[in-house]
C-alpha cells in the first residue's frame, strides 16, 4: 500500500527507499508507474531470487554467430554472439570470465552457401565489462574497421585434423574441460576431427590454450581510426603430450602411464583441491587395443598440480556396458563395488565440504541393462547400439571411503525411464524427483545441495512421451529431497521472456523463462553474486521454434547461501 493515499486518477510511482542488505544484486520494480484508476496491485518488487534473466545474443533459434568487428561501444548493445550449438565446452578463468569452445552447431554467418551444423572449433570470451562476446585464439584481421577476413575457417565449421601440427584442438563436442590456477584453459576428448576414418572419432587428446590480451590499441587522438587491431582475444593452444595408448593402471594408483580411453559426453566436475573428477560416457572400454565401445562407468580423478590420473574404480570397470549395481536405496556398497551403471551425459558434482561425489541420470544402464525402446533424439533404437536407456537415479560416491551409495531414483515401474514427481512448486516432498534425463546442467550451491536444469527425457508423464525439459530442481542434501522451484512440468515448453518490460534481456524477472532444452553449455556457479550462467543448447526458443540456440542466460537461486 501507499504511505499516502493516492486519489482516483492520480498519478503514482513507486521506488525502492532501501535496497537490501543480504545480497549483491539490486532489486527491481515491475509495474512502477502508472495513473490510479482502480486498487493497484500488480506492482511487483522483484529481488532476483529464483528468476532467469536473458542476458545476450537472440533468443530465437538457429542463429548464425556474429563477429562484426570492432563490436559496439556502449551504451550501445554488442551484437556479437556464438552461433546456436550444444554439446560446448566451457571454463571459468581465475579472474572469473566466462569462455566457450566449439560443440555441435552454427558457424559464424558469412559463408556463401552457409555449412549445415556441423562440429566447431572457435573460441570465445564473454567479457563482462563490455557485456559482449569476443572471438578468441584466432587469426582474425581488420584491415580497415568493421572489415574482417580469415584466411583459414575459423569461425566456420572446422576442417582442421586437431593433430599436433595443428593450431588448435579442431571441432569437438562432448569433451571435458578445467582450468587452472594460473588462467589457463584445458579440454580434454570428446568426438571430433581426427586423422582417422571418416574424418572424425572418439578421441582423448589433451590441450591447453594460454590466454592473451584484447587485441586493441587505442592511438594517440587525432589519429584515425581510433582504435587499431583485430579486436580478438589473442592466446595460443597448445598440444599437451599424453601416453601413446590409453591405459587404466592399477585400481587408486596414480601412474604417469595412466590415461582414460576415449570418449564423448562423460560427466565431470572440478573440487576445490585442484582435482577433475571425470565418470563415464560413450567411449572405447580397456577390454581390447583400441577398445570396444560402450557406455563407460569408470571414475577418474586427474590432479592439476601433477598432469597425472587415477583410476578410482569401482572394480571392473576399465571394461564397457556395465549394468547398475544398486544394493538397497540409502544403504553404502562395499568400497569399489560395482555401483552405477554406464552411461553419458549424467551430471556430476562434487561437495568439497563433505566429501563427497554426486552422479544424476543421463543415459545409460540400469540394473536390467534397459535399452532404449527406440529412437531417442536422434539415437538409433536401442537393440544394435550402446545407447541404454534414461535414468533419474542419483548417487554419492564418498571419496574417502571409495564407496557408492544409491540415494534416490527410480519408480514403481523400474529403474530406467521414469516420469518426474513434481509435488507442488517450491514446496519440499519426501515423494518429489525429477524425470529421467539426459543433457541436463547444473551447479552444487555453497550449502552442498545440487541443482539441475533441463535435459531430454520425462515430464510428470510418460504418457506425454520424451521430450526437451526447461524444470529447475535442487536436491537439499541436508534433508534428502528434492525441491521443483521453476519451470513446466511438461516437456517441450517454448521460453518466455515478456516483452511489456523493455529491453526485455538484461532484467530480472519473475516470470522470465528458457525454453526446453538439452546439450546447453553452463559455468559454474559464481562464488561472488551467486548466478549460474547458461548459454545455448538444442531445444525451443521463445516462439515455440525448434533448434539450436545462441542465448545467454542467468540463473539466482533462492535461498541465498548464508
Amino acid at each position: 500500500m501507499f504511505p499516502t493515499l493516492v486519489t482516483s486518477g492520480g498519478a503514482y510511482l513507486v521506488s525502492i527507499f532501501a535496497e537490501p542488505t543480504s545480497q549483491p544484486q539490486p532489486c527491481a520494480i515491475i509495474g512502477y508507474e502508472g495513473v490510479a484508476t482502480f486498487n493497484i496491485s500488480n506492482v511487483i518488487v522483484d529481488c532476483q531470487h529464483n528468476d532467469w534473466i536473458w542476458i545476450d545474443a537472440p533468443n530465437t533459434a538457429n542463429n548464425f554467430g556474429t563477429a562484426a568487428l570492432p563490436p559496439a561501444t556502449p551504451p550501445s548493445h554488442d551484437t556479437n554472439f556464438p552461433g546456436g550449438r550444444q554439446f560446448a565446452a566451457t571454463w571459468t578463468d581465475s579472474v572469473g570470465q566466462k569462455w566457450l569452445y566449439g560443440g555441435w552447431g552454427l558457424e559464424v554467418s558469412g559463408k556463401t552457401p552457409p555449412d549445415l551444423p556441423g562440429l566447431l572449433d572457435d573460441l570465445w570470451l564473454y567479457d563482462s565489462g563490455s557485456n559482449g562476446w569476443i572471438p578468441a585464439g584466432v587469426p582474425i584481421n581488420t584491415a580497415t574497421q568493421g572489415t574482417v577476413t580469415t584466411d583459414k575457417a575459423d569461425l566456420t565449421i572446422d576442417q582442421n585434423t586437431g593433430e599436433p601440427s595443428g593450431f588448435n584442438p579442431g571441432g569437438r563436442w562432448g569433451s571435458i574441460s578445467w582450468s587452472d590456477g594460473s588462467g589457463n584453459l584445458w579440454l580434454f576428448g570428446g568426438q571430433g576431427a581426427c586423422a582417422c576414418s571418416g574424418g572424425t572419432g572418439l578421441l582423448n587428446d589433451l590441450w591447453e590454450f594460454t590466454p592473451g590480451s584484447y587485441d586493441v590499441t587505442t592511438p594517440a587522438p587525432p589519429a584515425s581510426p581510433t582504435h587499431i587491431g583485430s579486436y580478438t582475444e589473442t592466446g595460443t593452444w597448445t598440444k599437451v603430450p599424453t601416453p601413446a595408448a590409453a591405459s587404466w593402471g592399477t585400481l587408486g594408483v596414480t601412474l604417469a602411464s595412466n590415461l582414460p580411453g576415449k570418449r564423448w559426453g562423460a560427466a565431470f566436475t572440478t573440487d576445490s583441491s585442484g582435482n577433475v573428477w571425470v565418470f563415464g560416457g560413450q567411449g572405447l572400454d580397456g577390454s581390447s587395443v583400441p577398445g570396444n565401445l560402450g557406455l563407460l562407468n569408470d571414475l577418474w580423478k586427474y590432479t592439476i598440480s601433477t598432469g597425472l590420473w587415477t583410476w578410482m574404480g569401482p572394480t571392473n570397470s576399465n571394461l564397457g556396458q556395465n549394468n547398475g549395481v544398486y544394493g538397497t536405496q540409502g544403504t553404502p556398497l562395499v568400497a569399489n563395488a560395482p555401483g552405477p551403471g554406464g552411461r553419458q551425459q549424467a551430471m556430476l558434482w562434487v561437495d568439497n565440504a563433505a566429501g563427497n561425489v554426486w552422479l544424476f541420470g543421463g543415459l545409460g544402464l540400469d540394473s536390467a541393462g534397459t535399452r532404449n525402446p527406440g529412437a531417442l533424439s536422434g539415437l538409433a533404437n536401442g537393440t544394435a547400439t550402446p545407447d541404454g536407456a534414461l535414468l533419474n537415479d542419483l548417487w554419492k560416491y564418498n571419496i574417502a571411503s571409495g564407496q557408492w551409495t544409491w540415494v534416490s531414483g527410480g519408480g514403481a515401474t523400474g529403474l530406467a525411464d521414469q516420469a518426474g514427481l513434481y509435488g507442488t512448486q517450491q514446496v519440499p516432498a519426501a515423494g518429489n524427483t525429477p524425470g529421467s534425463r539426459w543433457g541436463s546442467a547444473g551447479f552444487i550451491d555453497p550449502l552442498g545441495s545440487v541443482w539441475l536444469f533441463g535435459g531430454w527425457g520425462y515430464g510428470s508423464s510418460t504418457a506425454s512421451s520424451t521430450g526437451y525439459l526447461n524444470d529447475v530442481w535442487q536436491y537439499v542434501t541436508s534433508t534428502g529431497q528434492w525441491l521443483w522451484w521453476k519451470g513446466s512440468s511438461d516437456v517441450n515448453q517454448a521460453g518466455f521472456f515478456p516483452k511489456d518490460i523493455p529491453p526485455s534481456w538484461g532484467v530480472p524477472y519473475v516470470k522470465n523463462t528458457p525454453g526446453g532444452r538439452f546439450g546447453a553449455a553452463y559455468w559454474k556457479q559464481d562464488p561472488v553474486d551467486f548466478y549460474f550462467w547458461l548459454f545455448g543448447g538444442e531445444g525451443f526458443d521463445a516462439g515455440g521454434a525448434r533448434g539450436r540456440l545462441s542465448d545467454l542466460l542467468t540463473y539466482l537461486p533462492f535461498p541465498k547461501p548464508q
